[in-house]
């Protein structure tokens, strides 16, 4: 009866450990869609609004948080694709920040690729044996 007891223990606290990690996880797909497209209406309406130069980097701009879309969505329905696609992009966000003259939003755009990019690595049990397609 003990190991019962201990093994219906240890379920429900894995559930609530995995039910926190999808809940942080979904969170920083937030907070990283937030960030970037805060970061693409300041770098396209405030500091190059007049410059037509400047348009490649206004769509990468606007590209980011569609990818984390995606990626949520991806995440949500457990689509093991574009798991693995979301970890490759969060590691080349990683690198690529660090590559230019790193600077306060390449630091901050650093700590949440990291996060994701952990918290996803963590849970890869679940999203590579239990993937919608």
């Amino acid at each position: 009866m003990s190991c019962l007891l201990k093994f219906l223990k240890a379920t429900r606290l894995n559930m609530k450990i995995e039910a926190n990690l999808r809940t942080i996880c979904i969170s920083l797909f937030m907070i990283n869609i937030v960030f970037w497209l805060g970061i693409f209406v300041y770098f396209s309406f405030v500091r190059f609004a007049a410059k037509e130069e400047y348009l490649i980097m206004k769509i990468l701009l606007l590209g980011e948080p569609l990818i984390f879309g995606i990626g949520l969505i991806g995440y949500l329905k457990k689509y093991k694709l574009v798991y693995l696609f979301t970890l490759l992009f969060l590691l080349g966000n990683a690198i690529l920040s660090m590559t230019d003259e790193v600077g306060m939003y390449d630091w901050i755009s650093l700590v949440l690729s990291v996060s994701l990019l952990v918290v996803l690595f963590v849970q890869r049990k679940e999203m590579l044996n239990k993937s919608g397609q």
